[in-house]
């Protein structure tokens, strides 16, 4: 923008040498004045000026310590994702069944056009895959449910554990093995749980969920 305008200064003083040399006998000069307020151009270069702005701060050790926190924040987050449900502690014993099965709302077809889904018909993933591990939904910020997880763990049975809320880094150490958290409490509102810990396992082509009171927590 600066050199478009540099070039436009130098073309218009340009023509304007041109213009008073041909008429230098009919034009006589005259001082117009001056028509409204005035203002000096001040220019520099933004990059300029946030590397100048980085390098002060480097200078008097603030860069470091923005950089720092900046990583601290992340790590933190990292290690303790935001739930995306908070669901509360089961004080009463409760058992339901959610069924996955849904309604295609339009035909559905292969990359060469051949439907394999026609519109209205009913399709349970159930019936292409099995759910062959236990579901236990609980929140890892509760030592009593940490704690009841490990002893129902001890029964050599196949789980999938999954956060509702919690630090799974170290609670992966603790359980010396993966773990699973719901983010956004995507599963958690699509299962419609509303207490845990809970336990999501198959039954035939629908799944069943216990809402389990820990004993000895009242």
């Amino acid at each position: 923008m600066a050199e478009l305008l540099r070039c436009g200064e130098k073309m218009l003083r340009h023509l304007t040498l041109l213009i008073m040399l041909v008429f230098t006998q009919q034009v006589q000069a005259r001082n117009l004045g001056v028509v409204g307020q005035t203002f000096a151009i001040l220019e520099r270069d933004l990059l300029d000026l946030i590397e100048s702005r980085l390098k002060d701060l480097d200078d008097l050790g603030e860069l470091s310590k923005h950089t720092q926190k900046i990583k601290a924040q992340l790590a933190y987050k990292i290690q303790h994702p935001q739930a995306g449900v908070i669901l509360p502690r089961t004080q009463t014993s409760k058992t339901y069944t959610y069924d996955p099965a849904l309604t295609v709302p339009y035909d559905l077809k292969d990359h060469q056009g051949k439907m394999f889904h026609k519109a209205g018909t009913k399709v349970n993933p159930l019936d292409l895959v099995s759910l062959t591990k236990e579901l236990i939904f609980f929140d890892g910020n509760d030592p009593e449910q940490v704690s009841w997880v490990q002893n129902y763990m001890k029964g050599q049975k196949p789980l999938k554990l999954i956060l509702t809320q919690g630090a799974p880094f170290a609670l992966m150490e603790k359980f010396e093995g993966p773990l699973f958290f719901d983010q956004h409490g995507y599963l958690s509102k699509k299962l419609k749980l509303t207490h845990v810990p809970a336990i999501v396992k198959q039954e035939g082509k629908k799944l069943m969920i216990q809402e389990i009171v820990i004993e000895g927590s009242h």
